[in-house]
């Protein structure tokens, strides 16, 4: 009997992640695979995302019970100042390095637009991206929306040649 089951193109999940990154890993991976966004050379960035989500799971925990900030008292017990907890840092940063992540690998439907396999970008509608080539290059739209076109000579009116609300034609 043949074996129907198609081989797997999941990487091997680190031993090295953090309780919280290897069940993130376990939640991420197999919906990854299944979109086709998944393949074996993807699994060190797969791995720092779900790092990245473990310290970023950590540090929200932390600041959740002890708040962003603490009191640094004088040896006279007088507020010298309020400084942030280090979590707090810790937090913005894991946030910002799983949404660069998160966008290479494809987690969003906005990065899933992009990643067309072809090498060429296209957009949500998946046209070429690019100026239009009948759009002028200093084009308020940046080329990429509808354009003026002055009124013809004696024609009067407004854009394209079309008469203005006065007049009667």
């Amino acid at each position: 009997m043949k074996d129907d089951k198609k081989p797997t193109t999941r990487p091997d999940k680190p031993e090295w992640l953090t309780e919280i990154a290897a069940a993130e890993w376990d939640i991420v991976a197999p919906e990854l695979e299944r979109l086709g966004l998944l393949t074996r050379v993807d699994g060190p960035s797969l791995a720092a995302y779900c790092q990245f989500y473990g310290e970023y799971v950590t540090a929200q925990k932390f600041l959740k019970e002890n708040g962003q900030t603490y009191i640094m008292r004088d040896k006279d017990g007088a507020v010298k100042t309020i400084a942030a907890f280090p979590n707090v840092s810790i937090s913005q940063n894991a946030a910002r390095q799983m949404r660069a992540l998160a966008n290479d690998l494809g987690f969003t439907p906005a990065a899933r637009t992009k990643l067309t396999g072809s090498g060429k970008s296209k957009d949500a509608m998946g046209m070429r991206k690019g100026r239009r080539p009948d759009a002028p290059k200093n084009s308020p739209w940046g080329g990429k929306g509808p354009r003026a076109v002055p009124p013809k000579p004696g024609k009067g009116g407004t854009l394209r040649g079309l008469p203005s609300r006065g007049s009667k034609k």
